[in-house]
């Protein structure tokens, strides 16, 4: 409690944590939903959005911008008043994280960047990063992650960008918790 309480006195409204509910209870390595992660993938891009994140008892946003290339994914996170929160790089094989002191050490960059591929990689390439017993089923504007018979998580798209769908909804049914993600600009950049 007292950990919250100073995260809000030092992060006005800082997604009290849009993380924190986006990737804490970070489940074990053996139970990690979706894909192992994937390889970055092309083409270069640079997309700014804005990530709004809803649990039990709360919801908060945040401002991500991404480059996207096919060597490395970069992310970094801000308040909606410029904080910086965090900044991310995974090359395909290596993960890396600069946090903001004030965000809990729960926050897992790797779940940070599974739902990210969950949403916007392409299907098949996350069908063969699959552990066994898991799936994925895609149906028209939406996406359904299982394990066994339990669905886990449920992707809708609400456009229809073939490239980036500019709005996009993850809800995550095990952890109990939802992110709404509109792109508020795409670009991209020369390779």
């Amino acid at each position: 409690m007292a950990v919250l309480q100073a995260l809000r006195r030092g992060l006005p409204s800082v997604f009290t944590l849009i993380l924190a509910a986006a990737c804490a209870p970070v489940p074990p390595a053996a139970d990690t939903a979706a894909p192992t992660l994937a390889p970055p993938l092309g083409p270069a891009r640079h997309i700014l959005q804005l990530v709004t994140a809803t649990w039990p008892g709360g919801s908060d946003s945040l401002l991500c911008a991404l480059e996207l290339t096919a060597e490395r994914i970069a992310m970094a996170g801000t308040s909606k008043d410029g904080l910086s929160l965090f900044n991310l790089s995974y090359d395909g094989k290596n993960l890396a994280l600069d946090k903001n002191p004030l965000l809990p050490d729960a926050i897992d960059p790797r779940a940070i960047v599974a739902d990210m591929q969950l949403i916007y990689w392409p299907v098949a390439q996350l069908q063969d990063r699959l552990v066994p017993g898991w799936h994925l089923q895609t149906g028209a504007n939406r996406r359904e992650l299982f394990q066994g018979a339990e669905k886990i998580a449920e992707i809708v798209y609400l456009s229809n960008e073939a490239d980036w769908p500019r709005h996009a909804e993850l809800a995550n049914l095990r952890y109990r918790y939802r992110l709404t993600i509109d792109t508020l600009s795409y670009e991209l950049l020369p390779e």
